[in-house]
C-alpha cells in the first residue's frame, strides 16, 4: 500500500487546518462541515490534494491557483470575465453537486467575491 501522501493535518475542532504557504493564498473557509482549504483564488475550488494545485512557471506548485485555472505560470483562460467565471462555477455546482441552480447561483456569487483574482 502506498502511504507517500496523507491527509492534511486536522485541528482540533474537526476541519482541516490550512494555509499551507502562509501568506494569505489558500485561507481556510468555513464549509458546512467546518474549514477547508487552501481553495483556488480563481474559481474557488477546494485544493486538498497536491494534484490539484496549479503550477508556475518555474515548474513548482501554485500555492494560490488550481490546476484546472493555472499552469506553467500562467491562467488557461486568462480572458475569462468575472461573470463568465460565476456562470462556470455555478454551472458546474449544478451539474456536478445536484445543487438547485438558483442556490448554486447564491454560492457562486458568494465564492467569487471573495477571491483575490476578482478582487480589482
Amino acid at each position: 500500500m502506498d502511504f507517500s501522501y496523507s491527509r492534511p493535518p486536522r485541528d482540533f475542532r474537526g476541519g482541516d487546518n490550512f494555509n499551507r504557504n502562509g501568506n494569505g493564498g489558500g485561507e481556510r473557509r468555513e464549509g458546512p462541515r467546518g474549514p477547508r482549504g487552501p481553495y483556488c483564488q480563481s474559481c474557488g475550488m477546494p485544493m486538498l490534494r497536491p494534484e490539484k494545485f496549479g503550477t508556475e512557471a518555474s515548474g513548482e506548485k501554485s500555492a494560490e491557483y488550481c490546476c484546472f485555472c493555472y499552469q506553467r505560470g500562467a491562467f488557461t483562460e486568462p480572458n475569462i470575465t468575472k461573470e463568465q467565471m460565476f456562470e462556470k462555477i455555478a454551472r458546474i455546482m449544478v451539474q456536478r453537486r445536484g445543487m438547485p441552480e438558483e442556490k448554486a447561483q447564491s454560492v457562486a456569487s458568494s465564492i467569487i467575491q471573495k477571491l483575490k483574482r476578482w478582487a480589482r
